[in-house]
């Protein structure tokens, strides 16, 4: 039996996991103790329920791949829904669990070490927004558009709001055509999203990636190459955030996709580097767009970032209740 019901302007749809079930291993045995848990219990996550972080989780997850059900559904409007994970404590590396749902949250309410993660592409509608222009015969695709717009001519659009709020996926690259525009190259696939919230403190110690996907390869006549895929987003929040030397947070754009007849395809958008633009003639595809970093931490705090973040994230607060 599932229940849904509205809370804070989203709809809930609540699986049949139980704040109250028995309590964790680590809860059970007092093994591991966190400092910030009487401050973290307050934290209020962008895009999920208020009261998220009210209750704990009853089970730990130690890496590997993420259940097959969804301990939660939040229903966002004007975007899709975001299938939520919660457990105790959350360490290791991550493999998705659950396509049914392109978007997914991960919630730890005592404490979050993540290892790795890549974020899958998305699945969802096509020609939607960010979306790159299309590409006539002997010219490559435009990027799709996210964090800005993809590279052009008629690169898909910037969208969305730099908070996460709402999660969306990065914008697909524009397709081409061949042999008459009776051939299609699909453009690059934008990356879908991802949001990982801890109730205490997180560690980031892998590689979390949300790249856009390369555009398809124009291997028939006059055909260019499809347009790079927008980044995604990665959304992360906790009472205090530690990315470790080594670590890795990305969400470039795809790469253009070659044609037979010799265009390459361009970059796609990196810290510092817009996504190239298409040509014709030789019909290289443009690159995608950057997606979205964005990290919330508790006011007057900063994240402690010492790894390779790309692009730059932008930095917010976290609300409290």
């Amino acid at each position: 039996m599932v229940k849904s019901f509205f809370l804070g302007g989203a709809l809930l749809a609540l699986g049949l996991v139980s704040a109250c079930g028995a309590p964790s291993e680590s809860e059970r045995t007092g093994s591991r103790s966190d400092a910030l848990t009487s401050v973290a219990a307050t934290l209020t996550p962008s895009n999920l329920p208020a009261d998220t972080c009210d209750t704990p989780g009853t089970r730990d997850f130690t890496g590997g791949r993420l259940p097959e059900a969804c301990d939660a559904v939040v229903h966002q409007n004007g975007a899709p829904d975001i299938c939520v994970y919660k457990f105790a404590h959350v360490a290791g590396d991550i493999e998705r669990g659950n396509y049914e749902y392109e978007l997914i949250a991960v919630v730890a309410t005592h404490s979050m070490q993540l290892g790795s993660y890549t974020v899958p592409f998305a699945f969802g509608q096509r020609e939607g927004l960010g979306w790159g222009q299309r590409g006539e015969m002997f010219c490559g695709g435009s990027g799709g558009g996210y964090g800005t717009a993809g590279g052009g001519p008629g690169g898909g659009a910037a969208f969305g709001a730099e908070t996460a709020i709402p999660l969306h996926t990065g914008g697909y690259g524009g397709y081409a055509c061949g042999d008459g525009c009776q051939y299609i190259v699909d453009g690059g696939k934008g990356a879908s999203a991802v949001q990982f919230v801890s109730c205490g403190t997180m560690e980031i110690s892998g590689s979390i990636v949300a790249d856009g996907e390369q555009g398809g390869f124009g291997m028939a006549a006059g055909a260019g190459g499809g347009g790079g895929g927008a980044g995604g987003t990665i959304l992360i929040e906790a009472a205090q955030v530690t990315a470790r030397t080594g670590s890795v947070l990305r969400a470039n754009g795809g790469e253009g996709g070659w044609s037979r007849t010799g265009g390459t395809g361009a970059s796609g958008g990196s810290a510092g580097s817009p996504p190239g633009a298409a040509t014709c003639g030789p019909g290289g595809g443009a690159g995608g767009a950057v997606g979205r970093i964005r990290i919330n931490v508790p006011a007057g705090t900063q994240p402690e970032l010492l790894g390779n973040v790309s692009p730059a994230p932008s930095i917010g607060v976290v609300s409290t209740h």
